[in-house]
């Protein structure tokens, strides 16, 4: 439900896209880590058939054009933020 309600409140950017916390451990590795207080490194991954695709892009974006697996992308391009949170028992 909370996913379906913020598509429609970004849906009118064009595609449908939304920045995960993942990110470039340093500028053009090939490693990617969750970006939190201790940069945890991944330990599953949902990369889009041929990505990562570029070593100058550093922030990693799911697309719903692509069943919302991962692509990589500039990290100053404009998509809506998606965020985790801890589940709360009896919402």
């Amino acid at each position: 439900m909370l996913l379906e309600t913020t598509e429609r409140a970004c849906e009118s950017a064009g595609e449908l896209r939304f920045w995960t916390a993942g990110q470039r451990r340093t500028p053009r590795s090939r490693t990617f880590v969750w970006r939190t207080d201790e940069d945890q490194a991944m330990t599953y991954t949902n990369w889009g058939g041929r990505e990562p695709s570029s070593r100058s892009e550093g922030c990693v974006e799911v697309r719903r054009a692509h069943s919302y697996q991962w692509n990589d992308r500039q990290c100053s391009d404009r998509d809506c933020p998606i965020c985790e949170v801890e589940a709360t028992v009896g919402m």
